[in-house]
């Protein structure tokens, strides 16, 4: 019977550990799930890639919907004179969640999307998502999350990866 060598071993493992999750998230504030519908807010972009956080949304949206919530998504602002997208006021969110008549505001900012800069060139996606309460003015909850994919993955199967599993934390009834 052959045995496996140490260094294929070690090679085994440091492949596996190529392809990394994780997701932290904190306690909520007050008692409380999200039911019925949910106004998504337009996702702030702290990346280098103009689109990731309306693909943060969109993906965060879709799976609230796959879960099943009414996800209601709000539009972005238009840019202001420097070319940046304002985000909603507090005034405004509250006024969406009323007309919605939603449980809570999901909003969050993507922080990671990319492929990496490595001789494999693996993607790397990471955001931050928080559920807002209008009335309280504050975030409920809140996690972030991160995933780098392996070999032959694609950036969008990276930030569905991490959006899935920051969604499958949220308080959700």
């Amino acid at each position: 019977m052959r045995q496996i060598t140490p260094i294929a071993f070690l090679c085994f493992v440091l492949a596996l550990a190529g392809c990394v999750s994780r997701v932290d998230y904190g306690p909520r504030r007050a008692a409380f799930s999200l039911s019925g519908s949910v106004v998504i807010a337009p996702f702030q972009n702290a990346t280098d890639d103009d689109n990731a956080g309306k693909a943060f949304a969109d993906l965060v949206g879709a799976e609230l919907a796959r879960q099943g919530l009414n996800v209601v998504v709000l539009p972005p602002k238009a840019p202001n004179e420097l070319g940046e997208v304002p985000p909603y006021s507090a005034e405004d969110l509250a006024e969406a969640a009323k007309k919605s008549q939603a449980s809570g505001i999901v909003r969050g900012t993507a922080i990671e999307y990319r492929y990496k800069t490595d001789l494999d060139g693996d993607p790397a996606a990471g955001v931050y998502v928080e559920i807002w309460d209008p009335a309280a003015k504050g975030a409920l909850w809140h996690a972030s999350g991160s995933h780098t994919g392996l070999i032959y993955s694609s950036l969008a199967g990276a930030a569905q990866k991490v959006s899935r599993d920051v969604v499958g934390k949220m308080p959700l009834r």
